[in-house]
């Protein structure tokens, strides 16, 4: 009977050596981005812009490293308000953290078009170790496209 509970122990030794260095971690799996338009003629905010944000990867199959829009995931899309301000919250799912393991923070392309105003668009790449996984796009400035 001893030798089954030792059995069992064991086990549990094992299971704690194999987990050591292991918990659970929020996870950004796309950043978010926030930001204001306004009106380069005027100053005055643009309300009803329409902002989208494509997740980014590291393109694994190139030469030299580039963010690259990962095609199975469709844009995320906010609409800015009267003050002209746009917040594309991010999005997380939990996993486990393995240590010595780097944590990635995929980056994000933003475009936004304003009819009238043209369209405007950057890409923030990946960050490896790091970041609050929301971008900050300060005030863009879109001009007025001519009747």
């Amino acid at each position: 009977m001893r030798k089954n509970g030792v059995g069992r122990w064991m086990v549990v030794v094992v299971a704690i050596i194999a987990c050591a260095g292991c918990f659970p971690a929020r996870f950004v799996t796309r950043p978010g981005v926030r930001g204001s338009v306004t009106d380069a003629g005027t100053a005055a905010p643009l309300a009803g812009v329409q902002v989208r944000a494509w997740r980014l990867d590291w393109d694994p199959a190139a030469t030299e490293a580039h963010p690259v829009v990962v095609p199975r995931e469709p844009a995320v899309s906010a609409v800015t308000g009267p003050d002209g301000r746009f917040d594309i919250p991010k999005a997380s799912k939990w996993g486990i953290f393995i240590i010595p393991m780097d944590v990635m923070v995929p980056g994000v392309r933003v475009v936004i078009e304003a009819p009238g105003h043209g369209s405007w668009q950057i890409d923030y790449p990946p960050i490896l170790n790091g970041g609050r996984g929301t971008y900050d796009a300060g005030t863009i400035v879109l001009n007025g496209s001519s009747p």
